[in-house]
């Protein structure tokens, strides 16, 4: 699996370093602040874990059984599925991407056998259309403020975007059909 041997005891602190580094300046590439802070989070949350279950925090340890105890010691301190799930997200791009494709440490990505688990699918509550119509009659004065929240809840119940995606909407997407 190694392209060198020896890589399987590089430090995994040094190369997530390297990682986040690289991934600062990297033109087009280069992560968003937020993106890079979850990517860290990730990364502290796995090297605590193995830190607590006396697995080496060397690249040779990013193993197949050590993220299942990863995934289990996440389990059992309360995280949800969609925590683990992104933790596992995290660590398979800096496996992936950067170990493998970047630097070509190794011959094949070490978690392409990780499997992220499943959310669970959980039913959401949505207005009838009562409640719905309801809802934009409550705005029923001509002014500025009342057509603007009209046409942003309208907006809301026909595509089920989140408020930010609304708010940046540019008036270049709008379609009246």
């Amino acid at each position: 699996v190694w392209t060198d041997p020896a890589f399987a005891e590089e430090p995994l602190p040094r190369l997530r370093d390297e990682f986040l580094r690289r991934s600062v300046t990297r033109g087009k590439k280069k992560l968003s602040p937020a993106t890079q802070r979850k990517y860290r989070q990730d990364m502290a949350d796995c090297f605590a874990a193995f830190g607590r279950l006396g697995v080496p925090l060397l690249l040779g340890s990013l193993t197949n059984d050590n993220m299942a105890r990863w995934v289990s010691d996440m389990e059992e301190r309360g995280c949800s599925a969609s925590t683990v799930r992104g933790r596992i997200i995290g660590l398979k791009v800096f496996t992936s991407l950067f170990i493998f494709q970047q630097l070509e440490l190794t011959t094949l990505d070490l978690l392409r056998k990780v499997v992220r688990p499943e959310e669970p699918q959980v039913q959401k509550e949505v207005l009838t259309d009562d409640e719905r119509e309801r809802l934009l009659a409550s705005y029923d004065m001509d002014t500025f403020e009342d057509v603007r929240d009209r046409a942003i809840m309208a907006t809301f119940m026909a595509t089920g975007m989140r408020r930010t995606a609304v708010r940046t909407l540019p008036l270049s997407s709008y379609d009246r059909v």
